[in-house]
């Protein structure tokens, strides 16, 4: 019963959280009023660079998955790169997207609200990456 449970907590923290996080502030973009082209463009770029390592964070819990049970992602996961060097490429872009987005805090009200959703999810990302980086099983 206890591996159901482990189970359950690593599919929260390591999915449901980020995944979560991430529609968020792509809500708060949507209903985003732009005052300018740099505030526009300041969320633009860090969602973009947001939206990389949610992809592989998805990609990557696929492919450890179903690894077990289906031959054609075993032989997916052999030709990926190692999960560190993964982790790292992600945890650079999770920090970018944070440059970005902490950027934005300064400015008008929705502005502020996308920046901080960025931020938050950014932050998130930036752990988990890195946590992958120390842990590479």
């Amino acid at each position: 019963m206890t591996i159901f449970w482990d189970s359950l907590y690593f599919l929260i923290f390591f999915g449901l959280i980020p995944i979560f996080l991430f529609l968020r502030a792509w809500g708060r973009y949507r209903v985003f009023k732009c005052s300018g082209n740099k505030s526009l463009f300041l969320a633009r770029a860090a969602l973009a660079s947001l939206s990389l390592p949610v992809g592989m964070l998805i990609f990557q819990g696929a492919v450890a998955g179903l690894g077990e049970h289906i031959q054609a992602v075993k032989t997916i996961d052999n030709i990926l790169p190692p999960g560190w060097e993964l982790g790292i490429a992600n945890a650079l872009l999770s920090s970018l997207s944070l440059v970005l987005a902490l950027s934005m805090l300064r400015g008008t009200k929705d502005m502020v609200r996308v920046g901080v959703g960025a931020t938050v999810a950014s932050i998130y990302l930036m752990i988990i990456w890195l946590w992958v980086v120390i842990n590479p099983h």
